[in-house]
């Protein structure tokens, strides 16, 4: 009997000293990812404020040229409406001055959008979710050869609370990344713009029938830098700046797999307020700043 209370005790003692043993390595190991962790998200931050001083030195290095290309640009046109030029030659002449002009102006806003990064100032105002669409659409006209279907569902839809602009910005980034999955060739080649309402919500959705997103980039999305495009072609910068700028007006931006192939950003925004007035704060980076949006680079990829 003596005998046996010591075996038994024997065997409480060691299954409590494994049981200890087990509970001591699983705080090692949340230790360890917590500091994983920790170290990971100052790498971030210090990436977030060298990416907020060099924004400001390239937002002003855009600035100055941009408006000199610009002001050549009126002086053309007027130069054009003195000449004696004939009328389908003054047309063809305008459209490219026109052409010159937009794109100036869209690197203007990207320079603009630089500055805001490295001295934010969010503010919101009412925005309708379809004309940003439209407005996106028609900026990505270009890249739009005849080979992509595009097919829009935009449903009427209350305003939201964001920056004009900037959601603009967003929606054309998410498009040019569409139709960066579907290079000529790809086949369907086919590009979805949705937009509807949801609870309170509206959704605006982007989808390509592309080749879908690896899995080790989906682990790692919105962090800056990330980018499966070829070297040179992707900065990692786009959907990263996207992601927070629709977090800072409330809102949420995710990527998922479509069924039949294919890639479905889902952006969700709060719809405005009835009275009309602008609720939303812009939220702050670990680094201080808030979000504005850089260009996408062409290529095959997300990034």
């Amino acid at each position: 009997g003596t005998l046996t209370l010591l075996l038994l005790g024997l065997l409480v003692t060691l299954a409590t000293a494994r049981r200890r043993a087990a509970q001591r390595a699983a705080r090692a190991r949340a230790d360890h990812q917590h500091a994983l962790e920790a170290q990971r998200l100052a790498a971030h931050t210090e990436r977030l404020v060298v990416l907020g001083r060099l924004t400001a030195g390239i937002g002003h290095e855009l600035g100055n040229p941009l408006t000199a290309l610009l002001g050549n640009l009126d002086l053309l046109d007027r130069a054009l409406a003195r000449a004696a030029v004939d009328a389908n030659h003054e047309a063809t002449m305008r459209r490219h001055l026109g052409g010159a002009r937009d794109a100036g102006q869209r690197l203007r806003g990207v320079a603009e959008g630089l500055r805001r990064f490295a001295h934010p100032a969010h503010t919101p105002g009412r925005v309708d979710p379809a004309d940003a669409i439209e407005t996106a659409l028609r900026l990505a006209t270009a890249r739009l050869d005849p080979g992509v279907d595009v097919v829009r569902e935009l449903a009427a839809v209350p305003p939201v609370v964001a920056n004009e602009p900037e959601l603009v910005q967003v929606v054309l980034n998410l498009i040019s990344n569409a139709i960066d999955a579907m290079p000529t060739g790809h086949v369907p080649r086919q590009l979805t713009v949705r937009c509807a309402a949801d609870q309170g919500r509206v959704v605006i959705e982007v989808g390509d029938r592309g080749t879908g997103l690896p899995a080790e980039v989906r682990a790692r999305l919105y962090e800056p830098f990330v980018t499966t495009k070829p070297p040179g072609l992707g900065t990692g910068l786009g959907l990263s700046l996207c992601h927070a700028l629709i977090t800072a007006s409330g809102g949420s931006l995710r990527l998922d797999d479509r069924a039949g192939g294919g890639t479905l950003a889902r952006i969700e925004l709060p719809a405005a307020p009835q009275d009309g007035t602008p609720t939303v704060q812009g939220e702050m980076h670990a680094s201080g700043h808030r979000a504005a949006i850089a260009p996408i680079a062409p290529g095959t990829a997300r990034g």
